[in-house]
């Protein structure tokens, strides 16, 4: 959430929210886990829309859906 603070709302509160919610559930070592997991997909994604023209790089794009679907695949890994 300090990170929300201090970019501007670059990136969001709910977020923030949504990792400290994750953490208080699984512990620090796997919400880093899930953090990694998370940009992964989100980059992957973004990257695929850049490359089929479905949005320019000014878009902004929820996060909460990929800290979702890295928490259901952390999930299963357990």
């Amino acid at each position: 959430m300090l990170v929300s603070f201090i970019s501007r709302e670059a990136i969001g509160m709910g977020d923030g929210v949504a990792f400290i919610i994750t953490g208080l559930a699984t512990g620090g070592m796997i919400n880093f886990e899930i953090l990694i997991i998370s940009l992964f997909l989100a980059s992957f994604a973004g990257m695929y829309q850049l490359i089929l023209k479905k949005c320019n790089s000014k878009e902004t794009m929820a996060f909460l859906p990929y800290i979702t679907i890295s928490y259901i695949l952390r999930s299963f890994i357990i």
